[in-house]
Order: C-alpha cells, then structure tokens, then sequence
C-alpha cells in the first residue's frame, strides 16, 4: 500500500508538469519581468449630440405633426424638462382684443369699453419624449412634444369659452 500512494503521488506529479508548460508559458513564464505589457490607451469616447439639440429635428416627431420645445440647463435634467416645456409654450401663447363701445342718446354719454383677453393654454397633452446629456459641457438636454392637433383643439376651446362670455357682455 505504500507503494501505492507513492505511485500515485508519481503520477500526479507527473501530470502537473506535463500541464505546466500550457499555463503561462510554464513555470518560468510566470515570472519573465522584462515582458511587461503596458496598459492599452484608449481614445476618449466622442458622442455626437442627438439631431434635435442641434436644431435639426427630431427624426420621430415631425414638425408637421408636432410643436416642439427644446431645454438646456447646466443643473439637472428637471431644470430642462421645465425649460423645454416653458420653449414650447411660448409657440401656444394667443391674444385675443375685443374693443366695445356704448353710446346713450338721453344723456349724450359716451362710454367705451375696451375687453383685452389673454389666452394662456394650459398645456394638456405635453410630454418630454427625450433627453441628453452633453458630458463634455455638463448640460442636460430635454426635447417636448405636442401633438398639433391637440393642440389646436385646445386653443379653440378656449377661444370658444371666451367669444361666448364677450357675446354675454354684448
């Protein structure tokens, strides 16, 4: 039996220098100094923007279809998601003036009225539909859409609401 386990020692022994030589250039490829390899310097990574921050559109909401706002802040990406709807709503922005004027004949009075109105759409139907971070600038970036056609059904609601309340005061 002890023959055995020398005999098997042997062989284990054997095969662990016969695998050696495969593993890191073998026993002494482990410890060559002079083929140190030097680190793999790598281009640094150049991200183009996305063709909406640079003007261009975007390539999923045509301006035909859509009224788009684009935001820039250097603080957070909730600063330009406002920024951008705050772009898009300076497009919406509709002004209505209505001049009355009153005549009394008892009296030969003269009165005028002028109704200046101001329709602020509240913008229904917004969404921030994209982003981007500029790494090299440390600005985010915010893209928002609405649809037109919302949109203009919004704004002829409103101008709906207000011809009626002036024909009320007529």
């Amino acid at each position: 039996m002890p023959n055995m386990k020398k005999t098997i020692q042997f062989i284990a022994g054997c095969v662990l220098v016969a695998l050696l030589p495969g593993c890191a250039g073998g026993i002494t490829g482990a410890y060559k100094k002079d083929e140190i390899k030097a680190p793999l310097v790598e281009k640094p990574l150049v991200v183009k923007p996305p063709d909406w921050v640079l003007g261009r559109g975007h390539p999923k909401y045509p301006l035909s279809q859509y009224i788009v706002g684009v935001g820039i802040s250097d603080k957070s990406s909730v600063s330009a998601n406002e920024s951008s709807r705050s772009e898009l709503a300076k497009s919406l922005k509709v002004k209505i003036k209505s001049k009355m004027e009153d005549y009394s004949d008892n009296e030969r009075t003269l009165i005028r009225r002028l109704i200046e109105t101001e329709v602020n759409t509240v913008l229904e139907g917004v969404e921030i539909k994209d982003g981007w971070y500029d790494n090299s600038k440390k600005v985010y970036y915010s893209f928002t859409v609405l649809d037109r056609v919302l949109a203009a059904a919004g704004i002829q609601d409103r101008i709906t609401e207000i011809e009626f309340l002036l024909e009320k005061y007529l």
